[in-house]
């Protein structure tokens, strides 16, 4: 991480093998950002790009993948393609920053998909939004 310039790592969804990675990893010093909602990299098992949160089932894993990755040490979990009402209840679960994109709008901080393919640089981009 320090030859490649970089301050953290960003750990998608929030399997148990997931939440273990992440306790390891933050165990050895190193900082994680969590991933829930819309996950570009397994996009497959979350049905497509879809907005998240759309019904019960997939609301309560919503909000719980969330604490699990707060809970295993993830300094700020980025919501991805949530709908509005679970972007509140999402961030308002946590004592962590939220990171909205797309229609995770009721983030703490809210940046464009059209920096998708550099999260760093989305990052660096943060617009802080009134909650």
């Amino acid at each position: 991480m320090k030859e490649g310039g970089m301050d953290a790592i960003k750990l998608e969804g929030g399997s148990p093998a997931r939440i273990n990675a992440v306790k390891a990893i933050v165990e050895a010093g190193i900082v994680v950002v969590g991933h829930v909602g819309l996950t570009p990299e397994p996009i497959n098992s979350v049905g497509g790009f879809i907005p998240q949160g759309k019904n019960a089932a997939s609301a309560i894993k919503l909000v719980e993948t969330a604490l699990a990755l707060h809970e295993a040490g993830c300094f700020v979990v980025i919501l991805e393609c949530v709908l509005p009402h679970m972007a509140v209840a999402t961030t308002s679960a946590l004592r962590i920053p939220t990171i909205g994109i797309e229609l995770g709008l009721f983030a703490m901080v809210k940046c464009k998909s059209y920096l998708r393919k550099n999260t760093i640089d989305c990052l660096k981009t943060l617009i802080p939004l009134p909650l």
